[in-house]
């Protein structure tokens, strides 16, 4: 009986050693992998391995923008190849990961450390030379110029090769925009590098309606590019103002902004000391000027005067009848960038205006003004607004109680330039509560500018040449001309 269980015994032992991995038991199995270090550039690539495992293995990647193929393989006593892979690397500095493989049973395990280089920033004018796509990412470095909004993150930058704006920047790479461009700390003359793609608005090259945030640091301060200042008259050649004279009672007062690096006028002002409104304001309006943002409600005064040589509005409308409400001459919505539009709530850019009035009849005119500005071939558009105080017998107060005159009648006087051509028409609109309607024909408020300059007084257009301003300031643009389409 013991000597058949000892036959049994080594008959089973036999059969087993004939059934053992030729590539050896699997407390022996091993794994080795070559190269166990790589270095990838900055674009979608892939790079082979040699996997030698004499036992079943798998592999694994650390980070979803990395990855191995195969994921697994039965043991051999050959290396086979691997391909590591990499997605493009769009997040603007360098990155490593780690690709594990690991013996089924546990026993050994190589980790391969892979490294991707970032991409070399474009520079301005190579990122304009691109296509525009929503889906290929650039890495840009330029200095910030002018930020026209801290809200959705537009602003403009410039790398000394050229100069573009950024429409709307997220702390992270975003599908829509978060309005955390403010929580970055990004000032003006900041240096900043950002993920953005090509885009394109009304032929204009942008970066982003998608952009994201990668770093920022102190850049040296910029230059002024303009100056405000105030003068007895104006000596400026700028085809929007009117003539100016260093006898009369009112003062010129210019306010500047910028696009980017270039400086543009904001708006001027005839001020009125005595009646403490502007006479008239003036400025030239383009789709570009409008710029990007929203009010600031920044209301304030006009840093050129003395308090005492205009109206305190900071806290309130006109005092005591809250009828009269703080009526803009350049509308806040014309001058969206942000250090642009808070120079519009200044006092001296404010005459008193039935509520119903500027709601109404002068707000609509104003969003109709900004869409001949806006118009596919309108070069620019010059703008006059103005009041008329003749005849006024009401005036109410400011927060502080000074007396401002309330005008009879408002007006707005404008050059359309198109393709070389002049245009031009005046609307004069009488000061009075007036019903609230959904839309309004401006065609019958229309007047020739002649005859709006024999009513005031006044020559608009002063720096128009005469053989253009004869033609321009002495008709009405028919009913059936481009105005009132």
């Amino acid at each position: 009986m013991r000597l058949t269980r000892m036959l049994l015994t080594l008959a089973v032992s036999l059969v087993m050693a004939g059934c053992e991995d030729p590539a050896g038991t699997e407390e022996s199995f091993t794994l080795t992998v070559d190269p166990q270090s790589v270095t990838l550039g900055p674009e979608a690539d892939s790079r082979t391995l040699s996997v030698l495992g004499t036992g079943d293995w798998n592999a694994s990647a650390s980070d979803d923008w990395l990855s191995v193929d195969p994921l697994s393989a039965a043991g051999s006593a050959t290396a086979r190849p691997v391909t590591v892979s990499v997605k493009a690397n769009t997040g603007g500095a360098p990155r490593t990961g780690k690709v594990f493989f690991m013996l089924a049973n546990g026993k050994a395990r190589v980790e391969v450390s892979v490294t991707q280089t970032a991409q070399e920033p474009l520079s301005i004018a190579e990122f304009i030379a691109k296509p525009v796509s929503k889906d290929t990412w650039y890495l840009l470095r330029a200095t910030v110029v002018s930020i026209e909004s801290y809200d959705y993150g537009d602003f403009y930058v410039n790398d000394g090769t050229g100069e573009i704006l950024v429409y709307g920047l997220t702390a992270k790479k975003a599908e829509t925009n978060d309005k955390s461009f403010a929580s970055l700390g990004v000032k003006e003359s900041d240096i900043l590098t950002f993920m953005a793609t090509r885009a394109d608005y009304h032929g204009s090259p942008q970066a982003g309606g998608t952009a994201y945030y990668v770093s920022h640091e102190a850049g040296p301060a910029l230059p002024p590019v303009y100056a405000d200042y105030k003068a007895p008259a104006a000596a400026a050649g700028w085809l929007e103002l009117p003539a100016t004279s260093a006898t009369d009672d009112w003062i010129f007062l210019h306010h500047g902004m910028q696009i980017g690096t270039r400086p543009f006028r904001n708006y001027s002002v005839e001020w009125n000391r005595k009646d403490l409104v502007p006479m008239w304001v003036a400025y030239p309006l383009t789709r570009e000027s409008i710029g990007y943002g929203k009010r600031t409600d920044a209301w304030g005064l006009d840093p050129l005067l003395e308090a005492e040589e205009q109206p305190y509005l900071a806290n309130r409308s006109y005092y005591p009848t809250n009828s009269y409400t703080r009526g803009h001459q350049v509308p806040s919505a014309d001058r969206l960038g942000y250090e642009a539009n808070k120079k519009t709530f200044y006092g001296t850019n404010m005459a008193p205006q039935n509520s119903d009035f500027n709601e109404y009849i002068w707000g609509k005119l104003e969003e109709k003004v900004r869409s001949w500005a806006k118009a596919s071939d309108t070069d620019t558009l010059y703008v006059v607004s103005g009041c008329i105080l003749d005849g006024s017998t009401l005036t109410v107060g400011d927060n502080k109680d000074k007396k401002v005159t309330v005008p009879t009648y408002f007006y707005k006087v404008l050059l359309r330039l198109s393709n070389g051509h002049y245009d031009g028409l005046a609307v004069l609109l009488e000061h009075k509560n007036c019903e609230k309607q959904d839309k309004y024909d401006y065609f019958p408020y229309a007047l020739p500018i002649d005859a709006l300059e024999e009513l005031t007084g006044m020559d608009f257009f002063v720096n128009l040449p005469a053989d253009d301003a004869d033609y321009v300031e002495s008709h009405v643009p028919a009913r059936s001309d481009w105005w009132w389409q």
